[in-house]
This record gives C-alpha cells, structure tokens and sequence, in this order.
C-alpha cells in the first residue's frame, strides 16, 4: 500500500454504471512512461475451470488465518492499529476507524493479515467490500511476500476516502530502482457492495470489478508466494488528514474472500 506521492490528475468519461479505466506505466523516480487508454476492452471474469481452495466468509475471527495486530502504522499515519477494532457481526467484517487517543496516535483502526498462516502464489483471488468514504481514510486489500521483503507487492484494491469513487488497482516491483504499473477505475455507487478480483498468472496479472475486466499488468509479475493484508488506514501524505466532515466511527466492511485455483485439464 505505497503512498502516491505526486498525483495524476485524469478526467475519466462515464459509461454506464462505471468508466473506462485508465492504464498507466510508471516508474516511481519520476520517469513516466507512456499512458495507454484502455479501448473497451471487456474481458469476462467466470468460475469456469476455477476451483475454490481457501474461503473467508467473516463469520467470526478465525485465528488460524488471521492475525490482529497492535502496533502503530506507517510514519505518516495519524492511527494505532487495535485487535478491537477489528468486529464481526452479520456475517461481515467491519474494520473500524475511530477518533480515539491512543500512544500518542489521534486515531485508532485495525490491520489483519494471514502473514504466516495463509499464502498464495498464481491464481485468482475475489472479494466483495464496501469502501469507506470521509477525508482522511485509506482501506486497502493488498498482499506482500511471505519472504518479509516489501517488494514485489500486489494492491487488490486500495482507495482515498475523500474520493472513494476512484478505486487504485497496482503492481509494485524493483528492478535496481522501484517500479509500479497501475489503473484507476471510477465506480458510481460506493453505498454498495463491489466485488473486486484479479487473476494472477506466472505472466500477468488481470484485474476485474464486479466481473469486468479493467487492468492488465505483464512487467514485474510476482513470482514467490504471497500473504493478504486488509487494514484501513487514517491520515497520511496521500490521503491527507481527516477534517470536520469525515464521520467517526468509519467502517471498511468486507462480505467475503474466496481464493481459487486453476483446474487442470484431464484432456
């Protein structure tokens, strides 16, 4: 969940219920490559030849794939990560910022992650969340190596609250320097439920909304087996700090998490 630091301002044409995406090639020491514009490309994401190998339905905390962790967040952060904040009810999960004091923090949220009890590597992983919206806050659903390096990392979905419309799909890699592909997408109801997918091959990795294909990344495609983090962060450089109108409590609300793997074929 890396901070863009400097911001591409794009205007994005509406069609239908959500827009074209926009592709975009970048490397993060300033040097841009060319900007591609998707052209109705609307690939079809099935459960065709997919079998299901790992599912979270939020039930209730499942310690054997996930932790809760208590710790601070990034430097530039304004929360303290608390197990607490981390609920289960009607069958979701509700990650929960709050204004609330704590080790010096102005806020408090939750991170979960399956570090260390769950990874994957290739594959298709879903699932269906409901974005926050208020000035300040920054959910994500992203994945690291189970190495414990901080590259390569795979953004599933990450989003600012004070335009939660605009959801981030992103690649990080390294090649001598750091590199990230990426795509934004605009979505017009954010009140709802989406569900965001991608399918990671050993060569790409694709990324769909609500089964329509957005996004495309073939450079720096992750090769070692990965574990999930969902956390909801609040301040920071990118997202910028909460003002009087973002509400507290504020919910990050996830419905369900499938992984699936790619059946092969008898014939």
């Amino acid at each position: 969940m890396k901070l863009f630091i400097f911001v591409l301002i794009i205007s994005v044409i509406m069609c239908g219920t959500i827009s074209l995406p926009i592709t975009l090639q970048q490397k993060d020491n300033n040097h841009v490559q060319p900007i591609k514009k998707k052209t109705g490309e609307d690939k079809k994401e099935t459960h065709k030849s997919w079998e299901i190998v790992w599912h979270e339905d939020f039930q209730m905390f499942d310690s054997s794939k996930w932790t809760k962790l208590q710790r601070k967040g990034n430097i530039d952060e304004l929360q303290f990560y608390l197990q607490e904040n981390a609920s289960y009810r009607d069958g979701k999960l509700y990650i929960i910022a709050k204004q609330k004091k704590h080790h010096g923090q102005q806020y408090t949220s939750s991170r979960i992650t399956t570090k260390g009890k769950f990874e994957v590597r290739y594959g298709k992983i879903e699932i269906i969340t409901k974005i926050p919206e208020g000035k300040g806050l920054f959910p994500a659903f992203w994945m690291l190596p189970s190495s414990g390096d901080e590259l390569p990392e795979i953004d599933i979905l990450e989003a600012i609250g004070s335009n939660p419309y605009k959801v981030y799909y992103v690649n990080h890699w390294e090649e001598k320097t750091k590199y990230r592909s990426y795509a934004t997408f605009k979505i017009d109801n954010v009140a709802t439920f989406h569900k965001y997918t991608i399918i990671w091959t050993k060569n790409s990795i694709h990324w769909y909304v609500d089964g329509k294909h957005i996004f495309t990344s073939k450079q720096g495609i992750p090769q070692e087996p990965m574990f999930f983090i969902l956390n909801l962060a609040v301040g920071g450089t990118w997202p910028g700090n909460p003002n009087k109108h973002t509400k507290f409590p504020n919910y990050f609300i996830i419905e369900d998490l499938k992984v699936y793997k790619k059946i092969k074929s008898s014939g």
